[in-house]
C-alpha cells in the first residue's frame, strides 16, 4: 500500500486516482508489484525483454526455482524487519561502508484501503508472500549468516 501511496503522492498522473486505479495502472501492477520477487530471482536472459518490467508466467515452478536461488545463489539477503542488522551484517561480513541509519523513501501517511484491494493484492502475490515466508524460515535456520563460498567472487577487507 505504501508503493501505491507513493505513487499518488510523487506523480501527477495519480494525485486524484483511487489507490485501486493505482493497483490497477499495468506499469505499476505488472512493472512494480505483481509477485516483484520471485520474477527478479528467477528470471532468465532469454526472458528479460524489459528489464524487471518482463512480465513472465506464475507458477509454483517459478516459486520453487526462486526458493532455489534464493537459497544456493543469493550470497546475502536480509528480511525489512531487520534491515538496519542486514546493514550491519553487511559491513561485518563484507568490510562494505553502508553509511549511518537509513531514511525511506516510501514513508507515506497511511490512509484506508477496501479490503477487497487488500485480498486481490494478497492474492496477485501469494508467490511473493510464500517467498517470504521461506526467507524468514531460511533466515532462522542461518541465524541470518551464511558462509561465503568462494565462487562469489566478493572481495573481502
Amino acid at each position: 500500500l505504501s508503493l501505491l501511496r507513493q505513487h499518488q503522492q510523487r506523480d501527477e498522473e495519480f494525485r486524484s486516482a483511487s489507490l485501486e486505479d493505482v493497483y490497477n495502472d499495468p506499469v505499476v501492477l505488472h512493472g512494480m508489484i505483481h509477485n516483484f520477487m520471485v520474477r527478479v530471482l528467477t528470471m532468465t536472459a532469454d526472458e528479460t525483454s524489459r528489464g524487471v518490467m518482463t512480465m513472465v508466467p506464475y507458477d509454483e515452478d517459478r516459486l520453487g526455482r526462486a526458493k532455489e536461488n534464493l537459497e544456493h545463489r543469493v550470497v546475502a539477503f536480509g528480511l525489512q524487519e531487520d534491515f538496519d542488522g542486514f546493514c550491519s551484517e553487511l559491513s561485518a561480513r563484507f568490510g562494505w561502508e553502508v553509511g549511518g541509519p537509513v531514511t525511506f523513501e516510501n514513508r507515506t501517511t497511511p490512509v484506508d484501503a477496501s479490503d477487497e484491494l487488500r485480498e486481490r493484492i494478497a492474492r496477485d502475490n501469494a508467490l511473493d508472500v510464500e517467498l517470504f515466508r521461506f526467507a524468514q524460515e531460511l533466515s532462522d535456520r542461518e541465524g541470518g549468516s551464511r558462509p561465503i563460498p568462494r565462487s562469489a567472487g566478493l572481495r573481502l577487507g
